[in-house]
């Protein structure tokens, strides 16, 4: 899989003026913005590392934990969610332009995946839910290998709510800690959505409140620790005005275990490292060291792969999955 695939580089250009414009209403909202103790460990000593797009980034002294200090409110999140330029660019543009590769490349084998830890962890198959459901494609997957008996979501875009609910399954729209979910859960999953929100543990009891005992939680998330975000720094494209909670594998132990949870498993199997590092290098936007330049430029077409697979087999990708149990 490349970028491309799942991000075309012919919409990628038209994109910026929408993020330009989400950026500008997030810096509107600095003097709003609230200050906060690590989101994983709740320890309350730390040190700025950067700033970037008037947001500074602190690391915790405890548990390593990257975070946006001070940050924004539940309630400026709401808004900016509901009506981000970006988020409506994605459902009406990127999204159609890629949704088949995505569905191959990232959703099929998403969906493969939880059902074969549904197996392995001998998991109930009543409910399953998706938090952040984007464009519908994970659920829409899981409707059709009927493997639990309803499949529902959350999306908090208004437009990309309005997507999923012509998929055939149950869709709430708005934040999910302000949702009134009825229904309790088998299993739970959640792509690339915790790192978004203001109170990370707030999150995680909501969705423990809501899941069945002996039930099962899936979570991808950026990696602090990962290749692309640990030499970039606040070059890497996923140190963004969105991202305000980057984990390691310490910190989201301790912040899951803080809620009741334990960690049965952890991997990244992200696999755009080496390329993502490639294309800022060759822009201009990142100055790489000796050995990176060989890995990423000189010799890329020998050994970008061969990287990038002992990133993935290493726990060294910055794209992150955990599997959880409610305890």
């Amino acid at each position: 899989m490349t970028e491309n695939d799942i991000r075309p580089d012919s919409l990628r250009a038209n994109q910026k003026q929408y993020e330009d414009e989400d950026i500008a209403f997030m810096i509107a909202k600095r003097e709003q913005f609230e200050k906060v103790n690590c989101p994983a460990c709740d320890f309350n000593n730390r040190h700025e590392l950067f700033s970037k797009n008037l947001m500074k980034y602190k690391e915790c002294d405890n548990c390593g934990m990257l975070y946006i200090n001070p940050r924004p409110t539940h309630k400026i999140l709401k808004s900016f969610y509901s009506n981000s330029p970006v988020y409506k660019y994605f459902n009406d543009f990127i999204f159609p332009a890629s949704k088949e590769a995505r569905r191959d490349k990232i959703f099929i084998p998403r969906v493969q995946k939880i059902s074969s830890l549904i197996d392995k962890y001998n998991i109930n198959t009543n409910f399953i839910l998706e938090i952040g459901a984007g464009y519908g494609l994970f659920c829409e997957e899981m409707v059709k290998i009927n493997k639990f008996d309803n499949v529902v979501a959350t999306e908090a875009s208004d437009s990309l709510y309005e997507t999923c609910t012509s998929h055939g399954y149950k869709v709430y729209n708005g934040i999910f800690e302000e949702l009134n979910i009825k229904e309790k859960f088998d299993c739970v999953v959640s792509f690339e959505v915790i790192e978004h929100v203001s109170n990370p543990y707030s999150f995680l009891k909501k969705i423990y409140s809501t899941m069945t005992n002996n039930s099962l939680l899936y979570l991808t998330f950026p990696h602090y620790n990962g290749f692309d975000i640990g030499v970039e720094r606040e070059n890497s494209r996923s140190v963004d005005h969105e991202h305000l909670n980057y984990f390691n594998e310490n910190s989201i132990n301790i912040l899951l275990n803080r809620v009741g949870f334990e960690l049965v498993e952890v991997d990244t199997p992200g696999v755009l490292d080496v390329e993502l590092v490639r294309k800022d290098i060759l822009s201009g936007i990142y100055k790489p060291n000796a050995f990176i330049k060989t890995v990423c430029i000189d010799r890329y077409e020998e050994l970008g792969e061969k990287f990038q697979k002992f990133l993935t087999d290493n726990k060294l990708s910055s794209n992150m999955s955990i599997v959880a149990k409610k305890i």
